[in-house]
């Protein structure tokens, strides 16, 4: 029982996170990003990619929790 409320709390971060990454994403993508300073666009890079990693970190508890 526990283990599914530690699953259902893990998947719920992780769809979270998915909307920012998205959201992220598009908007580096986009020529908006070109409207900051450089410092800012490489934080946000670095920003970018640290959510990728934790993304990676969740995903794989994710899999551990449904015994895959």
């Amino acid at each position: 029982m526990y283990q599914n409320k530690i699953k259902n709390s893990v998947q719920k971060e992780l769809n979270e996170l998915n909307e920012k990454i998205k959201k992220l994403s598009t908007f580096l993508d986009s020529e908006e990003i070109k409207e900051i300073d450089e410092l800012q666009q490489e934080l946000l890079n670095m920003q970018y990619d640290a959510m990728v990693d934790y993304q990676s970190c969740l995903n794989a508890r994710l899999k551990n929790l449904k015994g895959e």
